[in-house]
């Protein structure tokens, strides 16, 4: 008799191991990673390629044209091969591109603009004073995470308002995801937060009641890390949570990502880069009766 079995899900390395590694994009098959010893890559399941020294907190990339920020931001316009200055002595904290419309957010300086590739850049007023610590886009609505709560944006950035209604105080946001008109935003003390209308209203997500990092959505199920205590799942849109750590090394989890097509997760952590593979496995065993 042959029994099949189920494997069970298992983060394993995916290399970088050692480095703190902050965040993650995919493009063009490659995947990019922004840390405090540089900027890499790894093409399919290659070794990763140092592609540029630095300490960098964001990246960004779209048809192989890569922004990456830390202290200012830095773009390469052939898929990481070679990279130029645009800028200097800005705190970047994230980094998100919108076809031709590249928008920077940072600690020190609010959210900046460029429409034309970094060439020229300008300030976006919020007309709150307030860090950005996220940035998210849809269409052309811009979402920004900061210490004074969500800031939603319909026109490019142009104007802004606070959307905090039903987000428990305080209001820092640490992580946004997008999900058609529902939104997801995570806090660093009191967990997740879910809004159905755009951000017009929150309500908690019932998830972990804890320090929330990282969030990545995928149809229903949203995934949650946290610097401590690894990563949470929920299969039913925030309204019951599981952990999700099989395999999975006490780390700071600073992003998770998932690979194009959604068949498998990856996690930016302080301990390098792991990933988990959706695709289905399974293995037989022979059964003596």
């Amino acid at each position: 008799m042959i029994v099949t079995l189920a494997l069970m899900l298992t983060w394993q390395t995916a290399g970088l191991g050692g480095i703190n590694v902050n965040a993650l994009a995919f493009d063009g098959g490659n995947l990019y990673g922004a840390t405090d010893s540089g900027i890499f890559m790894r093409s399919g399941g290659s070794d990763w390629v140092a592609l540029q020294s630095g300490s960098f907190n964001t990246i960004a990339a779209n048809n192989a044209v890569l922004y990456a920020g830390g202290n200012g931001v830095v773009k390469s316009s052939d898929a990481g091969r070679s990279w130029t200055t645009l800028s200097q002595g800005w705190d970047v904290s994230s980094i998100v591109v919108d076809g031709s419309a590249v928008y920077v957010g940072t600690r020190d300086r609010g959210i900046l603009k460029s429409s034309n590739g970094g060439a020229t850049w300008i300030e976006k007023p919020t007309g709150i004073s307030a860090f950005v610590i996220a940035l998210a886009i849809d269409a052309n609505t811009v979402y920004a995470g900061t210490n004074r709560g969500v800031l939603k944006s319909l026109d490019g950035g142009d104007t802004w308002r606070q959307i905090n209604n039903g987000i428990t105080i305080p209001f820092s946001i640490t992580s946004i995801v997008i999900d058609s008109t529902t939104i997801f935003a995570a806090t660093p003390f009191a967990g997740v937060f879910r809004s159905d209308d755009r951000g017009e209203s929150w309500v908690a997500a019932n998830g972990p009641s804890t320090w929330v990092s990282a969030l990545a959505l995928q149809n229903r199920t949203i995934y949650a890390g946290t610097p401590d205590q690894g990563i949470f799942r929920s299969q039913d849109r925030g309204a019951t949570w599981t952990t999700f750590n099989d395999g999975l090394p006490r780390a700071f989890v600073h992003a998770l990502v998932l690979a194009p097509g959604g068949s498998q997760l990856y996690a930016a952590t302080s301990s390098g880069v792991l990933l988990v593979d959706f695709a289905p496995r399974s293995r037989s065993i022979r059964r003596r009766l």
